[in-house]
């Protein structure tokens, strides 16, 4: 699919939802961002929980160094290029 095309189809719909949404009364309107709003509550509590309470034994609460999993990267083989505009005297 062409990116334009994706975009104009992202802004169709979201005006489509927007007109859906201003249509609404504000007292349905309050109440849908309420369900949604207990819906993410109870959702973090799941994750919270889930995550309290996996099986994996504790550190006593200690938290630990995490590694970088992406390698460093190696020396190069050259020597760092000379900066011909540095005018500082390194004597």
């Amino acid at each position: 699919m062409n990116l334009s095309l994706i975009k104009e189809r992202v802004g169709l719909l979201k005006g489509w939802i927007d007109c859906r949404w201003s249509a609404l009364p504000v007292k349905k309107q309050r109440t849908l961002v309420l369900y949604l709003f207990a819906g993410y509550v109870v959702i973090t509590m799941v994750v919270i929980t889930g995550i309290l309470y996996r099986g994996e034994p504790r550190q006593n609460g200690e938290i630990q160094h995490i590694d970088n999993p992406i390698p460093l990267k190696k020396q190069s083989r050259f020597p760092p290029a000379v900066n011909l505009l540095d005018t500082s005297n390194h004597n």
